[in-house]
């Protein structure tokens, strides 16, 4: 450590030394400028007094044209000490080019003296005085010439010394700050390192004395340099290594006497220890003098003091409950007589503030040689807070967290019993509604899933009002209840009972300051078998309920064999949907439109057919709303789509008409999502089809179902080029504002409205303000099932654009769609003679 101090130091003192010598060397060449300068400043000096004196002498020359005595001896005086300057000049350094100026101005002085002189002394003669005046002034002039000339030259050189002085003066500075900076930079540099040295090995040592401190005897430290701290790391190591072999040794022998003490104590203290410290309560009972030993836990459990409970074994029987009296009676006598291997109860113990709490009892009895038991000891555990879980358990298992009503495993179960009492008595029914509140769905997504938990709370207090005791509702999850009603002589009894439900339930309900209205479907199943199985009646029931709400909700119907069959019919077909998809069993229809401005075919109607391999042909009436159900109507209506629009651009690239044919589409509710702008687009792009003949129909119900959803998506469609029509207008919503606000470019009637042409003149009057209605917001019209010719000619009269019917064309195969477009003609030719 001392060599590294030593060390840093030389290294300081050489970088001070380096930069003290160089600021010396400019300080030395800064001191030779410094002395030039002084001499040149010094000589300056006594040239400006010789000119002064010069110029004054001149200048008297000048003025005296017949001077005094006074005045010649002034002149005179000055004219000498022009002598004596230019000595002085001659007396100070000079460089060799300045002193033959100075040898030059001593001659003049010299004559000029002399020429002066004889102008003085001359005054007898005025000739010669005036050109000894003259020959002065022209030396006097001269001399001061070459004076100024070489004050000039002198002040140039001493600006350029003094500049150059100043720069080496620059230069000395910077060369010392320089010096400070690196010499300070250095300094922080080795006190960093001699700290470092110092505090690292330091801190080392003093974390380990703390680790020693805090009982981590034997701590070393790792310091492997060759300085005193690495002398005194190996001591403190040995001290350490010393001190823990030590207090191993030592703790190694107060262990063994530790050891020794507690096993002559164990025996002693293992029952108070265990007496004391468990949580459970201990009882020791001698079975010779009927004295029970109660542990202070076991009375503290039951809320009693050390004091409070006596010795006698009565002070615990007595606290059983009646109930459980016997049987705990009876599992002791059996144990005690050996035949059990040991005593564990269940039972009820009163407490001190009357209570009852549920305790575990364990005992094992103590036998001598004969067998005989003479002692029995155990204990008692608090198992209230389990009992009351499993009951928590055996509730929830079985009710309905919301409502608290049972749920379907209870209710199967409430179910069951009762088709076995019926069996036993046939002469009643059994009777199960299913439930489901309509649109209960429409109530949680614009109220919240809060609100729709208070109305399902409300609902459930109103159907219990309506029920006898004796009945049993359950909620079988979301807005499903399902009531069993026994006893049932009257199947009228049960429409009694939905009549009131329907009545109870159609006063408003307040949900949060909101006044709700429900309706109700429901579906009855009777059990008229004795050997029905509990989950055919409840599937009967929710056969029953869907009947209900297929046939416009708000409504009971009673389940029949048929409604089965009708289920079974659609699993059935559900089943060969999913496998028609991949056997490519479905097929398009074709079902042409006539314009009836231009009597031309203006496009055709794509239906989906449905070849079934054992039935054949089947309508989409039949399975359209089971693959709604489903959601297969997905990808068979992206089938549809594709099919439909591939099938005419072909047609247009074959047939080249006037205009080209339009293809329309109907949209099922599942389709119509934002994934349907997506396949559109990519179908108009890959088939080529014009994207403004491609028609897609929209039903009113569809597009009222969620206005806001729709809106966007209906412009999305229509920025695609699309055509958008209004499928089944009038039987719907037929409201005026999806019109104004929904980009519609046509509406089509109901077919219901055409067929009624002729036997109803209301009807007519309606599909008349439908079409004045569709001119004025320049919408077009199709009607639907036009199968007459007298509708036709009535359709046509009242400026309808379009039609679509059996009395023009039926829907037809595609091959019998190409045969009926190539030969178009003849099929418009025979429709203009039925006008």
């Amino acid at each position: 450590m001392k060599l590294k101090i030593i060390l840093y130091l030389v290294i300081l003192f050489l970088i001070f030394l380096a930069g003290a010598s160089i600021t010396m060397f400019f300080i030395a060449d800064s001191a030779s400028d410094m002395t030039r300068i002084i001499k040149m400043h010094q000589v300056g000096d006594l040239r400006k007094e010789l000119l002064i004196n010069l110029q004054s002498v001149q200048s008297k020359i000048y003025i005296y044209d017949s001077p005094t005595s006074k005045e010649l001896n002034d002149l005179v005086y000055e004219v000498i000490s022009l002598n004596g300057k230019v000595q002085g000049c001659l007396a100070c350094h000079h460089e060799p080019n300045i002193n033959s100026r100075i040898m030059l101005i001593q001659s003049l002085v010299k004559d000029y003296e002399s020429h002066v002189s004889y102008y003085i002394t001359g005054r007898t003669r005025s000739g010669k005085i005036v050109k000894f005046k003259d020959e002065s002034i022209l030396i006097g002039d001269r001399i001061l010439s070459v004076l100024m000339d070489m004050s000039n030259t002198a002040s140039q050189k001493l600006d350029a010394l003094t500049d150059n002085s100043t720069k080496k003066i620059k230069k000395m500075k910077n060369s010392l700050i320089l010096t400070i900076v690196i010499t300070l930079f250095f300094s922080i540099i080795a006190a960093f390192k001699l700290i470092s040295s110092i505090t690292k090995p330091v801190s080392k040592l003093l974390n380990a004395t703390r680790s020693i401190a805090s009982g981590n005897i034997g701590t070393t430290i790792t310091h492997e340099d060759k300085t005193e701290f690495g002398e005194l790391a190996e001591n403190f190591n040995s001290m350490s290594i010393g001190l823990k072999t030590s207090y191993d040794e030592l703790h190694s022998e107060i262990a063994e006497r530790i050891k020794t003490e507690e096993k002559l104590r164990e025996s002693e203290e293992r029952y108070m220890l265990a007496a004391q410290g468990a949580n459970d309560g201990l009882w020791d009972w001698d079975l010779m003098t009927n004295k029970v030993y109660y542990s202070p836990r076991w009375k503290s459990m039951l809320g009693y003091g050390e004091n409070e409970i006596g010795e006698s074994y009565t002070e615990w029987f007595s606290r059983i409950i009646p109930q459980d009296r016997e049987k705990v009676q009876t599992e002791l006598n059996a144990h005690i007589e050996g035949m059990s291997g040991q005593f564990q109860n269940e039972h009820r113990v009163k407490h001190k503030d009357g209570s009852y709490r549920w305790m575990l009892t364990r005992g094992l009895a103590v036998r001598n040689l004969s067998g005989k038991a003479y002692r029995m000891a155990g204990s008692q555990t608090d198992i209230t807070e389990r009992k009351i879980a499993e009951e928590q358990l055996v509730h929830d298992a079985f009710h309905d967290a919301l409502t608290g009503l049972p749920n379907r495993a209870l209710f199967m179960d409430r179910l069951a019993q009762a088709i076995r009492r019926k069996t036993r008595k046939s002469e009643n029914l059994i009777a199960v509604l299913y439930i489901d509140i309509d649109r209960f769905k429409f109530v949680n997504d614009s109220l919240g899933h809060v609100a729709g938990d208070q109305l399902l709370l409300s609902v459930c207090r109103s159907f219990l009002e309506c029920l006898r005791p004796s009945d049993t509702v359950a909620r079988f999850g979301g807005d499903e209840f399902v009531i069993l009603i026994e006893e049932i002589s009257d199947t009228n009894d049960v429409n009694t009972l939905i009549k009131r439900m329907h009545e109870k339930v159609s006063i408003p309900y307040l949900v949060n300051g909101n006044q709700i209205f429900i309706t109700l479907s429901i579906g009855i199943a009777f059990s008229y078998t004795n050997n029905i199985e509990p989950e055919n009646l409840i599937r009967n029931a929710d056969i029953a309920m869907y009947h209900a709400k297929a046939n416009g909700r708000n409504r009971s119907e009673t389940f029949n064999e048929s409604m089965l069959k009708d289920v079974i019919t659609s699993m059935k077909i559900e089943s060969d949907l999913r496998k028609a998809l991949t056997k490519d069993e479905f097929t398009i229809y074709y079902q042409p439109l006539l314009s009836l401005k231009d009597d031309r075919i203006y496009g055709l109607e794509a239906l989906i057919r449905w070849n079934h391999p054992e039935r054949g042909i089947i309508f989409p009436s039949e399975f359209i709303p089971i693959a709604e159900e489903t959601g297969l109507i997905l990808p068979i209506g992206k089938w549809v789509l594709s099919e439909a629009c591939r099938q005419a651009a072909e047609w247009n690239r074959k047939f080249k008409m006037s205009r080209p044919l339009s293809v329309t589409i109907n949209i099922s509710r599942k389709q119509f999502n934002t994934d349907l702008v997506r396949d559109i687009k990519s179908i108009i792009i890959t088939t080529g089809i014009n994207a403004e003949n491609v028609i897609l129909e929209i039903t009113e119900t569809l597009l009222m179902e969620n206005t806001e959803a729709n809106a966007p998506l209906l412009k999305k469609l229509k920025d695609l080029g699309v055509t958008l029509l209004i499928d089944d207008f009038g039987t719907g919503y037929s409201s005026l504002s999806y019109l104004h606000n929904f980009p519609f470019d046509g509406l089509k009637i109901d077919r219901s409205f055409i067929s009624t042409i002729g036997t109803a003149d209301e009807k007519i009057e309606i599909i008349r303000a439908i079409i004045t209605l569709a001119q004025n917001l320049n919408l077009y019209v199709v009607a639907e099932g036009v199968e007459t010719s007298g509708q036709l000619v009535k359709i046509r009269n009242m400026g309808c654009d379009h039609i679509q019917g059996y009395l023009f064309a039926k829907p037809m195969s595609t091959i019998d769609a190409e045969a009926f477009l190539t030969d178009r003609h003849t099929h418009l030719s025979s429709l203009k003679k039925l006008r």
